[in-house]
């Protein structure tokens, strides 16, 4: 069968089917990620909602508690 591009697709989908396996948004792993750029030691996640992810840890010998939002970037909705 041939293909006429005036009127077929010839190669197929174009969208490249790995961005839709790919999660947009925060994940667990990278609220933990961030947390330790932000120089938190020992980082953990604490606890795992629809809106939010919380992490805790050290920083400067001191407990703290980080909570990301898991829209893309995971930007910080609170900080302890």
């Amino acid at each position: 069968e041939d293909c006429d591009p005036a009127y077929d697709d010839c190669e197929g989908p174009r969208r490249d089917d790995r961005r839709d396996r790919r999660q947009r948004g925060c994940t667990e792993d990278r609220a933990l990620d961030k947390a330790d750029r932000m120089g938190i030691r020992r980082a953990r996640i604490e606890s795992v909602g629809r809106r939010e992810i919380t992490v805790r840890g050290r920083q400067g010998g001191d407990r703290v508690r980080v909570t990301f939002g898991t829209e893309r970037g995971c930007p910080i909705l609170d900080r302890e």
